[in-house]
């Protein structure tokens, strides 16, 4: 198995992609810990990684709270005494209009997605340097590359976090660790489920995508997967396209077919 012996931490790991990775991880012998404000469905979650035969463990944490994220990396480095792999996947996405957007829906999205990811990346990276061996794998999205209305500050953190990546790939490379950015499309989970259950933007958000289907955890856990391993080792400060080939595709699409954006 790829990861007998590593140890790897998955934020927003409770449900969607990052309990696929998390699951997926686990199925290749790497000893799992799920992190996500969601205790309950954390715990879920870690339970389901044991029954299939994984080690795993739940870790309850708001990565928008340093003390949190640091205490959480410690305990993981005190059970299994090392730290191989980091999947930064905890986010959140809401619609506004830039000039309706309260003060406190911007912050609440900024710290979640960009400073919490960059919180985790600190603490996984130090230590990771001392091992001279690491993975850290930040899940971006193509709002990273592409706008979207209504979702200026989720694009704007996951651009911001592109950016991150390049810059912590340049910095982390002499120590051995590599860092690299999974750019997901629209995929099939609890955070796109109110759009994806009204069959008209169903229809419409299908229509963007060249492959001709919606994305599933399990699409970007094999990604994760690739970019976790030795098989990649001398990849780093790249940016994994899981999109089914939407930015491939025509940007007015979605306007031409619905009238709206």
């Amino acid at each position: 198995m790829r990861f007998q012996g590593k140890v790897a931490l998955v934020t927003g790991a409770a449900s969607g992609i990052g309990k696929g990775i998390a699951l997926r991880l686990g199925q290749e012998g790497a000893s799992v810990a799920l992190c996500d404000m969601n205790g309950p469905g954390v715990r879920d979650a870690a339970r389901e990684a044991r029954q299939s035969g994984a080690k795993a463990a739940a870790y309850v944490c708001d990565v928008r709270k340093r003390a949190q994220v640091d205490r959480t990396i410690d305990r993981i480095v005190q059970r299994w005494g090392r730290l191989d792999i980091l999947v930064n996947n905890a986010a959140i996405a809401t619609n506004a209009r830039l000039v309706e957007m309260p003060d406190d829906i911007w912050d609440l999205v900024l710290q979640t997605n960009l400073t919490g990811a960059f919180y985790c990346l600190r603490a996984a990276a130090r230590v990771m340097v001392k091992q001279r061996y690491g993975r850290i794998i930040n899940v971006t999205s193509t709002g990273a590359f592409r706008p979207r209305m209504f979702r200026g500050h989720y694009c704007a953190t996951k651009a911001g976090l592109h950016m991150l990546t390049l810059v912590a790939a340049a910095e982390l490379a002499p120590f051995g660790v590599t860092v690299n950015a999974l750019a997901p499309g629209l995929t099939e989970t609890g955070m796109t489920r109110h759009v994806l259950q009204q069959p008209e933007a169903r229809t419409a958000r299908l229509k963007e995508v060249p492959l001709g289907r919606l994305g599933l955890p399990e699409d970007h856990a094999a990604a994760v997967a690739y970019l976790a391993s030795d098989e990649a080792a001398w990849v780093t400060g790249a940016a994994v396209l899981a999109d089914g080939g939407i930015l491939t595709a025509d940007p007015t699409a979605m306007v031409r077919v619905t009238g709206k954006a």
